[in-house]
């Protein structure tokens, strides 16, 4: 007894520690009375994984979360059914989704009914799993418990880039059902065990289309568990796996067509969306852009770019994987610019300069007369 105690003694410090108040006093929450809010500069250093908790008494329904935007949608990551009863608290750990809604919105407490006496930011976790964390926490899991999602918590995904739904549970086991479903009539199943594969701690579902369109567009999310014959335990975790970024690579005649780093492009940071190579080419080489998932730019046959006396040389090579490069680009997707090495500078030319170019090449034009990049007269 002494060393629970001593134990218990000790968490209860460390929680002291890096708790931070948020709001203390009492305030009665009813759909009639309105909730409590709790403005935004109070989040300002929230990070994710950390855990709101609320202190109530009388309570005798449900809690929500909700961000205070002028829809007042549901804090990301929060359950659709989350009952408090008598006296106690409620935790509420906090995905980056909610992170981003709290500091940007603030927050409201509302329920059918209960008296609201301190809300605390608490450390909760380390860290979230690597991926798009939907919600994350403890549930409990027993005899077909269901863990009720808000779209909230998913609705600003990508799902096009999403290769996987994984359940991260504490049972280390696979041998419990699971069920995912939007709604509880004929139909409304989406997936189950038997489409998941195990991974260490989490099960996990791979997404063809259909589940991928089903999820997204989903109202809601109602992951049904049942311990089975085994012991009931902790759910901890659902993430969107995400697809990698893929790389891509410069390819044709002067590298026989094959993956090299060695031209491999890097982000334009001046450009959203788009990449770049500074490579050197030669009059003749036929050059396209493919990916490491093997996508080509543009895709088909008898579509290289031939690289032309005037953009032989040192150059800088634009890439746009949505083809959106506009005029002037091969297909849309990638563009071939000479740098030009000037020296002007060392020239002594008087007088106002205009740069041109004139058969792919540059000129500087001054006094009437046109000299090349190094400064040498034209005639």
């Amino acid at each position: 007894m002494k060393k629970i105690s001593l134990i218990a003694l000790f968490t209860a410090l460390v929680m002291n520690v890096n708790a931070t108040d948020i709001w203390t006093g009492s305030k009665h929450v009813s759909w009639a009375d309105g909730g409590l809010q709790i403005a935004a500069d109070q989040f300002t250093n929230a990070q994710p994984g950390q855990k709101i908790v609320l202190h109530f008494t009388g309570a005798s329904d449900g809690v929500e979360f909700k961000v205070m935007n002028e829809h007042f949608d549901h804090l990301a990551g929060s359950r659709e059914s989350a009952w408090i009863n008598g006296d106690g608290t409620f935790e509420q750990f906090l995905t980056q989704a909610a992170v981003d809604g709290l500091k940007a919105h603030g927050l409201e407490i509302i329920g059918a009914n209960f008296t609201a006496t301190q809300v605390e930011l608490l450390d909760g976790k380390a860290e979230l799993k690597e991926g798009y964390t939907v919600w994350t926490g403890f549930f409990w899991a027993d005899e077909w418990s269901t863990l009720e999602l808000y779209r909230d918590g998913y609705s600003n995904v990508d799902f096009s880039k999403v290769s996987a739904l994984r359940i991260y549970s504490e049972a280390g086991r696979s041998d419990f059902v699971i069920n995912i479903k939007e709604y509880w009539e004929e139909g409304g199943q989406i997936a189950d065990q038997n489409a998941m594969t195990a991974g260490e701690g989490y099960m996990e579902l791979p997404l063809t289309d259909e589940l991928r369109n089903r999820l997204a567009n989903a109202g809601h999310w109602m992951i049904q568990f049942n311990k089975e014959a085994g012991s009931p335990f902790n759910v901890t975790d659902i993430v969107l796996v995400m697809e990698s970024e893929p790389e891509y690579y410069l390819v044709g005649s002067m590298n026989g067509w094959t993956i090299n780093e060695a031209y491999q492009f890097a982000v334009n940071p001046a450009a959203e969306g788009e990449y770049m190579l500074t490579t050197t080419l030669t009059e003749g080489d036929e050059i396209k852009v493919t990916s490491s998932k093997n996508a080509w730019y543009p895709d088909g046959m008898d579509n290289n770019y031939v690289i032309d006396a005037a953009h032989a040389g040192d150059v800088n090579v634009y890439f746009r994987p949505d083809g959106q490069g506009g005029e002037g680009w091969h297909y849309g997707f990638f563009y071939v610019e000479v740098i030009v090495k000037q020296a002007v500078e060392n020239t002594a030319i008087e007088g106002k300069a205009v740069k041109s170019f004139r058969n792919g090449m540059l000129v500087i034009e001054k006094n009437g007369k046109i000299y090349n990049a190094l400064g040498t007269e034209l005639k």
